[in-house]
């Protein structure tokens, strides 16, 4: 039998796998380690030089990656960091700037904001200067809040 072109196998495994499911990060993670090259998730470890127990708790139970591992995935896929979760465009897109903007939109006043956000002066500060990162943890308090 002969073996199929890179290219014809890579549309065939596009096709098999289109289908899948992309409601979360691990699911979006299956669907291009499938139809990429139809990687298992040991091999797919060993490219991308992860631990093949992180990518399991990715994939398998909903663990959220570190910003710097969705951004070597997007890397190696070529996608925008978007495509995982807006958590990770939030976090490489000044996300303090956007929370000043709410802030003052909403005419908050910063031990308002404190309050709210149930953090101190000086962490809140951190966050807007850019000095700390937005956790996902204060990404979904103020995704709640309206925020984002």
């Amino acid at each position: 039998m002969r073996k199929l072109l890179p290219s014809i196998r890579i549309y065939l495994y596009k096709e098999l796998f289109e289908d899948l499911p992309e409601n979360t990060v691990g699911e979006k993670i299956i669907k291009l380690r499938l139809m990429s090259n139809n990687l298992q998730r040991e091999e797919f470890a060993r490219i991308i030089h992860f631990h093949c127990d992180t990518l399991e708790g990715w994939e398998l139970h909903n663990v959220m990656p570190k910003p710097e591992n969705i951004l070597k995935l997007c890397e190696f896929y070529h996608v925008p960091l978007g495509y995982f979760h807006e958590y990770y465009e939030l976090y490489y897109n000044n996300p303090g700037k956007i929370v000043r903007v709410w802030k003052d939109k909403n005419s908050y006043s910063y031990p308002d904001t404190m309050k709210l956000l149930n953090i101190s002066h000086s962490g809140f500060a951190r966050l807007l200067s850019g000095k700390t990162s937005l956790s996902y943890e204060m990404y979904l308090k103020l995704k709640g809040l309206g925020a984002f």
